[in-house]
């Protein structure tokens, strides 16, 4: 798909030009970016539904490897209907379009994405939107890290750090929730303190949003990995990079 830089869309003003009650589907991938993107779309617009993409060969997310089952959990627990579909990547553009259009159809106006600072993402969704006659929407795209704190903790998004880049960060943080303490830690590391050079991913157990939350366990084994179970879901292991 030959991108056109005449279709390339400013996200710049996107969410605050999102009218009040729109109908909208999020691109869901269970982390707090996501969450927290839903969590502001859903105080102008009305959610329809989650998104997320599956690996068609390991049958986990492509997002951050966890488990779909724990996907799934965090749909019913966010009381939201959940659309997967399989990633492959020779078909992933045309599958994109033909999900999205297929929402379209259906009445949606636009789609709540997580990203914060990664254009490359914006430019391809921005036109595989517009192809399909959706607004991409970026409710968290170039606010401080600092502002993004303080919502996460205005919205009371909990949420475990369940997979991390060993090159970038110490394995003794798998397990820690990322709350205000860690993120300061993490500012002191000189790191990137929302994982946007992929120093870490997060898991979100609970949240303002969230009509309960999710029971979980985590076991740190020896080689680091973490088990984390959805009520009896014991098989929802979340590998380091």
């Amino acid at each position: 798909m030959k991108m056109e830089s005449s279709m390339i869309f400013d996200p710049s003003n996107s969410f605050i030009e999102m009218p009040s009650g729109e109908p909208f589907i999020c691109s869901f991938s269970g982390g707090k970016d996501s969450v927290l993107a839903l969590s502001l779309a859903c105080e102008k617009g009305i959610p329809k539904g989650l998104i997320h993409w599956s690996d068609k060969i390991r049958k986990t997310s492509i997002f951050h490897e966890q488990s779909i089952a724990i996907v799934k959990q965090q749909a019913i627990s966010l009381g939201l209907p959940l659309t997967i579909s399989s990633f492959s990547p020779k078909e992933h553009r045309l599958e994109l379009l033909r999900l999205y259009e297929n929402f379209a159809a259906q009445g949606i106006k636009s789609i709540i994405f997580g990203d914060i600072y990664l254009l490359d993402s914006v430019k391809l969704q921005s036109i595989l939107c517009q192809k399909a006659g959706l607004v991409p929407r970026y409710p968290l795209w170039h606010k401080s890290y600092d502002d993004l704190m303080r919502d996460i903790i205005y919205y009371n998004i909990k949420s475990i750090i369940s997979r991390i880049n060993i090159r970038k960060l110490a394995s003794n943080w798998l397990g820690a929730e990322f709350n205000q303490k860690v993120y300061h830690e993490f500012l002191k590391l000189n790191i990137d303190p929302f994982g946007e050079n992929g120093e870490y991913h997060t898991t979100v157990v609970d949240g303002k949003i969230f009509k309960k939350p999710l029971t979980y366990t985590i076991n740190t084994t020896e080689n680091t990995s973490i088990n984390l179970s959805v009520h009896s879901l014991l098989d929802n292991t979340l590998k380091l990079i």
